[in-house]
């Protein structure tokens, strides 16, 4: 079963191309195309070089592996006993960590420059304005609902279907969700993806863990508001969830699903009106 909103890696729109309804004017897609460019080549001048991060990973765990060693041995010898013995280590250990401490500030003072420059704030300005405007020309109405929903990008191999990465599985993105007469809608920038409610067969419950790359919420994962769903985080923006929705939605030709995390279903069940004792004896 396709998921809505995969993507084969040698593609650039997703396998739900088929309930798409309206896409945005491509003289604003252009602006938009364009904007996104600007703000890539940004983020690019706000971080490190390639060989830098290499080095700050490599300085970083050098100094890290020695004064743990050093540390570890004071138990037997003493700290002037442990430099008689091999100066060279703190010698090596010092310069590791000075080293990685300069990249560090160094990283720091790229990122505080690119984003205190006139051009980010020209960026974030004309970001809203293009926000506004497409969501304007795809007739997004103001109540919409602001749902994660979990993108699949993948590759074809011997005829079997691998995701992309083994650091996760999903990418969570942020769309918008409205109901529209008997359609329930979900929108990016770029298009409006509609769905009869009439098509939608089931509501499962995937009691498996997931995970997914980023974190779209105002307030952090491990807040209290989201507390209850024991989500967590290697620190590298990948997350973990023990379990997940899967709507499945027919568009008259095979079936196709939507993955919503656990904490935004209820957004989608007030919009449609449905519950999930009553999609659990559909077929």
């Amino acid at each position: 079963m396709k998921n809505v909103f995969g993507v084969l890696n040698e593609n650039k729109t997703y396998d739900g191309e088929c309930f798409v309804s309206r896409q945005i004017n491509p003289i604003i897609e252009e602006k938009l195309n364009s904007h996104l460019e600007k703000t890539n080549n940004l983020q690019k001048e706000a971080s490190l070089p390639g060989f830098l991060l290499v080095i700050r990973l490599i300085v970083g765990f050098l100094s890290l592996s020695i004064i743990s060693g050093i540390i570890g041995s004071l138990g037997d010898v003493s700290l002037i006993e442990g430099y008689n013995n091999a100066p060279y280590l703190f010698y090596i250990g010092g310069v590791s960590l000075l080293i990685w401490i300069m990249i560090v500030i160094y990283s720091k003072y790229k990122k505080e420059n690119a984003l205190s420059s006139d051009e980010c704030k020209v960026l974030i300005e004309e970001s809203d304005e293009l926000l506004s405007l497409c969501l304007d020309d795809l007739k997004v109405p103001n109540d919409f609902e602001l749902v994660d929903v979990f993108s699949y990008g993948y590759k074809v191999s011997n005829n079997k279907e691998k995701q992309i990465t083994s650091l996760f599985k999903y990418i969570n993105m942020e769309l918008r969700m409205f109901k529209e007469e008997e359609n329930i809608c979900l929108a990016d920038t770029n298009k409006v993806y509609s769905f009869p409610i009439s098509s939608i067969k089931d509501i499962k419950l995937v009691n498996n863990r997931i995970s997914f790359y980023g974190w779209n919420k105002d307030v952090a994962y491990n807040s209290k508001e989201f507390k209850q769903y024991k989500i967590t985080s290697n620190n590298n923006g990948v997350f973990l969830m023990k379990s997940y929705y899967s709507i499945i939605i027919n568009n008259g030709i095979e079936d196709y699903e939507i993955l919503l995390p656990i904490y935004d279903i209820d957004k989608f069940l007030s919009l449609t009106n449905l519950k999930l004792e009553e999609k659990e004896n559909i077929n």
